[in-house]
């Protein structure tokens, strides 16, 4: 569940259905997005403009697992010559 996106939609005072309107996405994937799956890329940059937040702030992103790096490996960065 993401209550951010809700709490934010209706902090507004906007139906689903208007955000929906507003953005250019379905009603279901408003729906969706405030149920916590996963959006396309598309959607999640969509309901970021329209909000104006990133999607971390709108928690769109799935939070990193303990152990996991914010950077790519370093494997990409040594010399292989």
């Amino acid at each position: 569940m993401n209550s951010t996106l809700r709490l934010l939609r209706e902090h507004i005072n906007l139906s689903m259905q208007e955000v929906a309107d507003a953005t250019g996405l379905s009603f279901r994937t408003i729906l969706r997005a405030e149920q916590g799956s996963s959006l396309n890329p598309e959607s999640r940059r969509l309901l970021c403009q329209f909000y104006g937040k990133t999607p971390e702030e709108l928690g769109l992103v799935p939070r990193r697992r303990r152990g996991e790096n914010a950077t790519p490996s370093n494997k990409l960065h040594e010399n292989t010559g």
